[in-house]
This record gives C-alpha cells, sequence and structure tokens, in this order.
C-alpha cells in the first residue's frame, strides 16, 4: 500500500516547496512551506521546518529532506575572518557545506562536478543568495528570490507586491508570495514559516 495510510513512508518522498526571501531595510526575511509529497502525489505534512537559524544564517531550503537535515544539524559553520561575505560564502561556508554533504553520502560527481539535490535560499548580514545545487552563491539584482517547485509564482507575485503594494510588510508579502504558488502548485502547502535575519 502506498500513501500516507502505508506502514511505512516511501523513500521517493521529497520535498518539493516554495521558498521565498526579501531583502528589506538591512535584514532578510526568508519563508516556506511545510509538504513533503511521494510518487503518488500524496502529501506528508511536516513537523521539521524548511526554513531555520544556522549561528547567523537564516536558511530556507528546497531538495531532499535527507539534505534539510543535514544543512540543519551537520554543518559546521566556519568563522568570518578578513574575507568579504561573498568570498566567505563561496569559498568557506560552501566547502563546509560541500565537506558535509560528501561524509552524508548526499552528494553526486559527474565529470569531476559536485552536485546535490539541494537549493536554498540564504540570508546573512542583510543579503539574500540563492545556493545552487553545484555550491555557487548567486545574489540577484532584485531585492527578492525564490526556489522549488512553486517559485516561478512566488517571484510573480513579489514582482507585483512590490510595485502595487508598497506599505506591505515584508512578512506579509512573503506569506501571500506563498499563497499564490500554494494556488497554483500541488507541491506548496500551508503552514509556512517566515524568519528574518
Amino acid at each position: 500500500m502506498s500513501g500516507r495510510f502505508a506502514s511505512s513512508i516511501e523513500p521517493e518522498v521529497c520535498s518539493l516547496t516554495c521558498i521565498v526571501g526579501l531583502e528589506h531595510n538591512g535584514e532578510v526575511w526568508i519563508g516556506g512551506d511545510s509538504i513533503a509529497i511521494d510518487k503518488s502525489l500524496d502529501y506528508y505534512p511536516q513537523a521539521s521546518k524548511k526554513v531555520f537559524r544556522l549561528g547567523e544564517i537564516v536558511l530556507g531550503v528546497a531538495g531532499g529532506i535527507r539534505t534539510q537535515q543535514i544543512l540543519k544539524f551537520g554543518i559546521k559553520v566556519p568563522p568570518q575572518r578578513k574575507e568579504s561575505d561573498e568570498e566567505w560564502l563561496t569559498i568557506r561556508l560552501m566547502s563546509s557545506i560541500r565537506d558535509a554533504f560528501r561524509k552524508e553520502g548526499v552528494m553526486k560527481t559527474s565529470d569531476g562536478m559536485d552536485d546535490s539535490d539541494c537549493i536554498c535560499l540564504l540570508g546573512y548580514n542583510g543579503r539574500l543568495y540563492t545556493m545552487e545545487g553545484t555550491f555557487s552563491a548567486i545574489r540577484s539584482i532584485h531585492p527578492f528570490q525564490a526556489c522549488g517547485s512553486g517559485a516561478p509564482y512566488a517571484i510573480g507575485a513579489m514582482h507585483a507586491l512590490r510595485r502595487w503594494g508598497p506599505k506591505t510588510s515584508p512578512s506579509e508579502m512573503i506569506r501571500a508570495s506563498l499563497l499564490v504558488a500554494a494556488s497554483s502548485n500541488a507541491g506548496v502547502r500551508e503552514p509556512f514559516t517566515i524568519l528574518k535575519v
């Protein structure tokens, strides 16, 4: 038997999701949903949050549940020394994440390139970055970004909200964009978690 009435969750359960981030007045706000879906499209609300703090960082994670758990519990955040934020993120922090993924067996290597099933939004020192599966950290020209299966809907909503709803608070903007994503993508569902750094 498959689905939510099965005796155990099938290994193909994945965390389809929507994660949304926004830079606002020197702070970064990140929000995400709480759902996992299996290959039969049965869904499993997760008690474990996809948006969480890691030291001075806020992370919102899309991708496999195992990679979420490793990011939450298995990363040693290296100290930032004299290097810039971008250098620290792209070299020292990403190396720590790559090492943890390799140690825990969630890394794939093809043609000499490391890759994972993880994509996340990362807020640090007032700036928002997208961490790709290949361990690059990208900052958009826009003050907002989204990732996961519902990302296109959320990005469209954020564009509209910033243009026509300038008095909307950051948390309300993120919640509204997550609701738009949930209305159009089966992989996005409440409850939502929204944190700032």
